[in-house]
């Protein structure tokens, strides 16, 4: 199933530019593991599958979350910090408050695991740039 492609105007850019790739909704957004925490905190581990060429639009997390690559490859374009290319079997950390997104340069779809602990019921994410993708993680 192809991804629907999304274009904004203006672009959000991270460290000055713009990241590379076209705007697209992952081809697949699961919730695979909720995990309700006594503290009034869940754990989410959500299947996502980006296809080559897109990225997620320009976001924030209010909590910081992880993203592990399965398949393929995935870089992590973080306000402060240079591209961070990740591989099968390596992961990366999204930092609570910074401004991101996340871009699948490779010839490949990815496959990842983006892991959350987040206040129950809360968004895992703030979307800056396609507010129309806010809903991407929806829990099951």
């Amino acid at each position: 199933m192809p991804s629907v492609l999304l274009h904004a105007q203006p672009s959000i850019t991270i460290n000055t530019e713009t990241p590379p790739g076209k705007i697209a909704r992952a081809l697949i957004s699961d919730t695979i593991l909720k995990v309700d925490r006594p503290n009034g905190m869940e754990v989410l581990v959500v299947r996502t599958v980006r296809q080559a060429g897109t990225r997620t639009p320009v976001h924030r997390h209010d909590h910081s979350g992880v993203t592990c690559v399965l398949e393929g490859e995935m870089t992590l374009y973080l306000e402060g910090s240079a591209p961070q290319r990740a591989q099968a079997v390596d992961c990366y950390n999204m930092p609570a408050g910074l401004s991101m997104a996340g871009v699948n340069q490779g010839t490949v779809d990815a496959v990842m695991h983006d892991i959350f602990t987040v206040p129950k019921g809360d968004d895992v994410w703030t979307v800056l740039e396609v507010e129309s993708l806010q809903d991407q993680f929806h829990r099951h």
